[in-house]
């Protein structure tokens, strides 16, 4: 039988643990910012944030075609409904079986 007890547990730890590294990474970043800004100057910084703009836009475009196809073809619903399953289970078989 689960856990509850245990699933939630590791659940709060694993939270945790990405929002620390989420928060340590915002950080980083910030400090980062400054330092490249101070040392490129407002013409190089410029510059240098335009170059994100492109694989920005693109990655968004993926993903947003991405979710367009899986959502129109209904995958979404069996990998929510099987996919704890699966971790529960511990085996990728019992989601191929679910889903087909």
């Amino acid at each position: 039988m689960v856990d509850l007890a245990k699933i939630a547990e590791e659940s709060a730890k694993g939270s945790f643990s990405l929002m620390a590294g989420t928060f340590a990474s915002t950080v980083i970043g910030a400090i980062l910012v400054i330092i490249i800004a101070r040392l490129l100057g407002p013409a190089g910084y410029g510059v240098y944030s335009l170059s994100f703009v492109l694989p920005a836009l693109s990655a968004t475009l993926i993903a947003w075609v991405s979710s367009l196809i899986s959502t129109s073809f209904g995958l979404w619903l069996p990998t929510t409904r099987y996919g704890m399953r699966v971790d529960l289970r511990g085996s990728l078989r019992a989601l191929v079986v679910a889903v087909t």
